[in-house]
């Protein structure tokens, strides 16, 4: 099956590398000129490593991360977890967002990811879908994915009224900052 996947973030990677391992003659379009990552970092949970498992790339994932033991703090600092749980379910795997797409991006194959080609549309025919680019001719293809993030124009296309809304007076804040006290190897969340 000739597939068509528009993004090549984590989400668009990690759906080419699965379907490439069931057969799919895949091709990701990236508008960006280069497979890049946003954000630094991100935290994989066991169900996430059993899938790069199944891709063969698990222990590279392992390799490029470290273990984080996360925690609860009530607002008096004290540590806290839900009972009933093992210690194990409070662990995840921190990796590099950058090595993590770039990893995925070779398991994939490079030769099968077009950069610098922004996807403007597509045509649904009863035996294939049609990728429209702006830069150059169409593509053919038996499945049309959009992994192009929350802007996105493959869902735009599909479903008409479905794009990212604002929603005001809600802010997300990204930074990195130093541990200070905290244990090395942890997370907390106050509350």
């Amino acid at each position: 099956m000739r597939t068509v996947i528009v993004g090549a973030g984590l989400v668009g990677l990690t759906t080419a590398a699965s379907l490439r391992l069931i057969g799919h003659d895949v091709t990701v379009l990236e508008h960006a000129p280069e497979v890049r990552a946003v954000g630094a970092g991100i935290g994989l949970w066991p169900n996430a490593l059993r899938e790069f498992d199944k891709l063969g790339i698990g222990d590279a994932v392992r390799r490029m991360g470290d273990t984080v033991d996360a925690w609860f703090f009530d607002a008096a600092g004290k540590p806290e977890r839900a009972d009933g749980y093992d210690p194990s379910r409070y662990r995840f795997l921190m990796v590099p967002r950058p090595g993590l797409n770039t990893l995925l991006a070779e398991t994939v194959g490079l030769e099968r990811i077009r950069l610098g080609t922004h996807v403007t549309g597509f045509t649904e025919h009863d035996t294939h879908v049609e990728v429209h680019v702006s830069d150059g001719p169409s593509s053919r293809a038996d499945l049309l994915i959009g992994a192009d993030g929350v802007y996105s124009d493959v869902r735009a296309a599909l479903v008409p009224g479905s794009s990212a809304v604002e929603h005001e007076g809600n802010r997300v804040w990204r930074a990195m900052v130093p541990s200070g006290d905290e244990r090395p190897g942890t997370t907390s969340w106050r509350r």
